[in-house]
Protein backbone atom coordinates (compact mmCIF):
# COMPACT_ATOMS: atom_id res chain seq x y z
CA UNK A 1 0.00 0.00 0.00
CA UNK A 2 1.61 3.51 -0.79
CA UNK A 3 1.97 6.07 1.31
CA UNK A 4 2.47 10.07 1.56
CA UNK A 5 6.07 11.18 1.37
CA UNK A 6 7.86 12.28 5.00
CA UNK A 7 8.79 15.51 4.98
CA UNK A 8 10.74 14.93 8.37
CA UNK A 9 14.13 15.73 7.11
CA UNK A 10 12.76 18.99 4.98
CA UNK A 11 13.63 22.28 6.19
CA UNK A 12 13.33 25.24 4.12
CA UNK A 13 14.02 27.92 7.34
CA UNK A 14 16.91 29.23 5.55
CA UNK A 15 17.05 31.77 2.60
CA UNK A 16 20.41 30.14 1.08
CA UNK A 17 18.36 26.38 0.77
CA UNK A 18 15.09 28.42 0.05
CA UNK A 19 17.26 30.03 -2.72
CA UNK A 20 18.65 26.81 -4.29
CA UNK A 21 15.77 25.10 -4.42
CA UNK A 22 13.79 28.21 -6.37
CA UNK A 23 16.66 28.22 -8.99
CA UNK A 24 16.48 24.43 -9.68
CA UNK A 25 12.54 24.95 -10.20
CA UNK A 26 12.85 27.17 -12.55
CA UNK A 27 16.22 26.72 -14.34
CA UNK A 28 16.74 23.16 -14.36
CA UNK A 29 20.33 21.42 -13.63
CA UNK A 30 22.87 23.45 -12.76
CA UNK A 31 26.70 23.31 -11.88
CA UNK A 32 27.85 24.54 -7.88
CA UNK A 33 29.15 27.77 -9.42
CA UNK A 34 25.91 28.97 -10.94
CA UNK A 35 24.00 27.65 -8.32
CA UNK A 36 26.65 29.80 -5.16
CA UNK A 37 25.57 33.42 -4.95
CA UNK A 38 27.67 35.97 -4.76
CA UNK A 39 29.02 37.04 -1.17
CA UNK A 40 27.90 33.54 0.26
CA UNK A 41 31.03 32.12 1.80
CA UNK A 42 32.14 28.42 0.49
CA UNK A 43 32.04 26.23 3.88
CA UNK A 44 28.38 27.78 4.31
CA UNK A 45 27.42 27.31 0.81
CA UNK A 46 28.39 23.43 1.08
CA UNK A 47 26.65 23.11 4.02
CA UNK A 48 23.31 23.92 3.23
CA UNK A 49 24.23 22.47 -0.20
CA UNK A 50 24.88 18.82 1.81
CA UNK A 51 21.61 19.62 4.04
CA UNK A 52 19.59 19.77 0.73
CA UNK A 53 21.40 16.43 -0.24
CA UNK A 54 20.56 14.59 3.04
CA UNK A 55 16.96 15.27 3.16
CA UNK A 56 16.79 13.93 -0.54
CA UNK A 57 15.51 16.78 -2.07
CA UNK A 58 18.47 17.56 -4.71
CA UNK A 59 20.75 15.31 -5.79
CA UNK A 60 23.91 15.65 -8.32
CA UNK A 61 23.41 14.28 -12.09
CA UNK A 62 25.58 14.78 -15.25
CA UNK A 63 24.22 18.10 -15.76
CA UNK A 64 24.84 19.76 -12.48
CA UNK A 65 22.57 19.45 -9.16
CA UNK A 66 18.85 18.64 -9.68
CA UNK A 67 15.87 18.74 -8.02
CA UNK A 68 14.72 15.11 -7.07
CA UNK A 69 11.31 13.80 -7.47
CA UNK A 70 10.43 14.66 -3.53
CA UNK A 71 12.22 18.07 -4.42
CA UNK A 72 9.89 18.95 -7.21
CA UNK A 73 6.80 18.01 -4.96
CA UNK A 74 8.07 20.26 -2.31
CA UNK A 75 8.71 23.08 -4.53
CA UNK A 76 4.88 22.51 -6.10
CA UNK A 77 4.24 23.78 -2.45
CA UNK A 78 6.18 26.50 -2.27
CA UNK A 79 5.10 30.09 -2.73
CA UNK A 80 8.03 31.98 -4.66
CA UNK A 81 6.29 35.16 -3.55
CA UNK A 82 6.22 34.79 0.20
CA UNK A 83 9.40 32.65 -0.25
CA UNK A 84 7.65 30.00 1.87
CA UNK A 85 5.85 26.47 2.05
CA UNK A 86 2.14 27.13 1.94
CA UNK A 87 -0.78 25.56 4.10
CA UNK A 88 -2.99 24.23 1.08
CA UNK A 89 -5.99 22.01 0.93
CA UNK A 90 -5.55 17.89 0.50
CA UNK A 91 -7.05 16.14 -2.54
CA UNK A 92 -10.01 14.27 -1.35
CA UNK A 93 -11.51 10.93 -2.24
CA UNK A 94 -14.80 10.77 -0.73
CA UNK A 95 -17.52 7.73 -1.38
CA UNK A 96 -21.00 7.70 -1.44
CA UNK A 97 -21.98 3.90 -1.01
CA UNK A 98 -24.96 2.56 -1.71
CA UNK A 99 -26.28 -0.64 -1.62
CA UNK A 100 -30.26 -0.12 -2.53
CA UNK A 101 -31.69 2.14 -0.15
CA UNK A 102 -28.85 2.00 2.45
CA UNK A 103 -26.21 4.53 2.79
CA UNK A 104 -22.53 3.95 4.14
CA UNK A 105 -22.05 6.98 6.45
CA UNK A 106 -19.02 7.98 8.82
CA UNK A 107 -19.51 9.64 12.21
CA UNK A 108 -15.88 10.64 13.40
CA UNK A 109 -15.15 11.45 17.09
CA UNK A 110 -12.42 14.12 16.35
CA UNK A 111 -13.40 18.14 15.93
CA UNK A 112 -14.03 20.23 14.40
CA UNK A 113 -16.94 17.63 12.77
CA UNK A 114 -17.74 15.02 16.14
CA UNK A 115 -21.17 14.23 15.76
CA UNK A 116 -21.75 14.90 12.29
CA UNK A 117 -22.84 12.00 9.54
CA UNK A 118 -19.93 12.24 6.32
CA UNK A 119 -19.17 10.77 3.36
CA UNK A 120 -16.55 8.25 4.09
CA UNK A 121 -12.97 10.05 2.74
CA UNK A 122 -9.47 10.03 2.80
CA UNK A 123 -6.59 12.08 1.88
CA UNK A 124 -5.50 11.29 -2.10
CA UNK A 125 -1.94 10.00 -1.50
CA UNK A 126 1.01 10.71 -3.91
CA UNK A 127 1.48 8.16 -6.22
CA UNK A 128 -2.15 7.49 -6.33
CA UNK A 129 -4.47 6.99 -9.22
CA UNK A 130 -7.88 7.52 -8.53
CA UNK A 131 -8.74 3.31 -8.03
CA UNK A 132 -6.19 2.80 -5.94
CA UNK A 133 -7.99 5.33 -3.44
CA UNK A 134 -11.10 4.52 -3.53
CA UNK A 135 -10.35 0.96 -3.28
CA UNK A 136 -7.86 1.76 -0.30
CA UNK A 137 -11.53 3.73 1.89
CA UNK A 138 -13.31 0.79 0.61
CA UNK A 139 -10.77 -1.96 2.74
CA UNK A 140 -10.49 0.81 5.65
CA UNK A 141 -14.56 0.52 6.26
CA UNK A 142 -13.90 -3.83 6.03
CA UNK A 143 -16.17 -3.85 2.67
CA UNK A 144 -15.59 -6.18 0.02
CA UNK A 145 -14.02 -5.76 -3.18
CA UNK A 146 -18.02 -6.80 -4.25
CA UNK A 147 -18.52 -2.71 -5.57
CA UNK A 148 -18.43 -0.47 -8.96
CA UNK A 149 -17.30 2.70 -8.94
CA UNK A 150 -18.30 6.19 -10.62
CA UNK A 151 -17.31 9.78 -10.58
CA UNK A 152 -20.24 11.72 -9.26
CA UNK A 153 -18.86 14.97 -9.58
CA UNK A 154 -16.01 17.34 -7.98
CA UNK A 155 -16.36 18.82 -4.51
CA UNK A 156 -15.06 21.80 -2.83
CA UNK A 157 -16.45 22.42 0.73
CA UNK A 158 -15.34 24.99 3.27
CA UNK A 159 -16.11 24.33 6.76
CA UNK A 160 -16.52 27.28 9.00
CA UNK A 161 -16.39 28.25 12.73
CA UNK A 162 -17.35 31.99 14.26
CA UNK A 163 -17.16 33.03 10.60
CA UNK A 164 -13.34 31.54 9.83
CA UNK A 165 -13.00 28.61 7.56
CA UNK A 166 -11.10 25.67 9.42
CA UNK A 167 -10.98 22.95 7.35
CA UNK A 168 -11.64 22.40 3.14
CA UNK A 169 -12.57 19.65 1.37
CA UNK A 170 -11.57 20.07 -2.22
CA UNK A 171 -11.80 16.51 -3.78
CA UNK A 172 -13.81 14.32 -6.52
CA UNK A 173 -17.29 12.21 -4.78
CA UNK A 174 -17.58 8.76 -6.15
CA UNK A 175 -20.90 6.99 -6.13
CA UNK A 176 -19.67 3.46 -5.02
CA UNK A 177 -22.86 0.94 -5.64
CA UNK A 178 -22.14 -2.47 -2.77
CA UNK A 179 -23.33 -5.65 -3.74
CA UNK A 180 -21.54 -7.34 -0.69
CA UNK A 181 -22.28 -8.16 2.58
CA UNK A 182 -23.28 -4.73 5.20
CA UNK A 183 -20.73 -4.39 8.04
CA UNK A 184 -20.42 -1.25 10.68
CA UNK A 185 -16.99 -0.52 11.90
CA UNK A 186 -15.73 1.46 14.78
CA UNK A 187 -12.22 2.48 15.54
CA UNK A 188 -10.64 5.12 17.62
CA UNK A 189 -11.06 7.86 14.99
CA UNK A 190 -14.67 7.14 14.56
CA UNK A 191 -17.61 5.08 13.58
CA UNK A 192 -18.65 3.53 10.07
CA UNK A 193 -22.46 2.33 9.55
CA UNK A 194 -25.93 2.28 7.58
CA UNK A 195 -28.74 4.36 7.43
CA UNK A 196 -31.42 4.66 4.87
CA UNK A 197 -31.65 7.56 2.19
CA UNK A 198 -34.00 9.24 4.01
CA UNK A 199 -33.24 8.62 7.23
CA UNK A 200 -30.04 10.97 6.27
CA UNK A 201 -32.06 13.69 4.21
CA UNK A 202 -34.31 13.99 7.49
CA UNK A 203 -31.36 14.64 9.98
CA UNK A 204 -30.28 17.99 11.38
CA UNK A 205 -26.50 16.25 11.60
CA UNK A 206 -25.69 15.37 8.15
CA UNK A 207 -22.60 17.62 6.15
CA UNK A 208 -23.88 19.37 2.96
CA UNK A 209 -21.99 17.24 0.91
CA UNK A 210 -24.05 14.33 1.85
CA UNK A 211 -27.04 15.44 1.00
CA UNK A 212 -25.80 17.15 -2.21
CA UNK A 213 -24.10 13.61 -3.56
CA UNK A 214 -27.58 11.87 -2.64
CA UNK A 215 -29.28 14.40 -4.79
CA UNK A 216 -26.82 13.98 -7.50
CA UNK A 217 -27.67 10.36 -8.11
CA UNK A 218 -31.62 11.17 -8.79
CA UNK A 219 -30.84 14.21 -10.82
CA UNK A 220 -26.99 13.70 -12.18
CA UNK A 221 -25.12 17.08 -12.91
CA UNK A 222 -21.11 17.61 -14.04
CA UNK A 223 -21.41 21.10 -12.07
CA UNK A 224 -19.19 21.01 -8.73
CA UNK A 225 -20.68 21.12 -5.22
CA UNK A 226 -19.18 24.29 -4.39
CA UNK A 227 -19.84 25.51 -1.16
CA UNK A 228 -19.08 27.18 2.57
CA UNK A 229 -20.99 25.16 5.92
CA UNK A 230 -21.13 26.48 9.72
CA UNK A 231 -20.76 24.86 12.55
CA UNK A 232 -21.78 26.39 14.69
Amino acid sequence: MKKNLSTTDVDLSHHIQRDIIIRLRQQGGAPYQALKPDGVEGNAFNYHLRSLKKAKLIALTDDGYNLTGIGQLVSDAFSYDSKRLMLRPHMYTMLLVTAGDAVLVYAPVRQPTAGWFCLPSGKLHYEDSFEDSICREVQRRNLSNEYTATQLCAVNVRYKQAGEVIMQRPGVIWHVIYSGHLVDRQTDSGSTFWMTRQELLDSPRVLPDVTEALKRVVNPSPTPIDLEWSLD
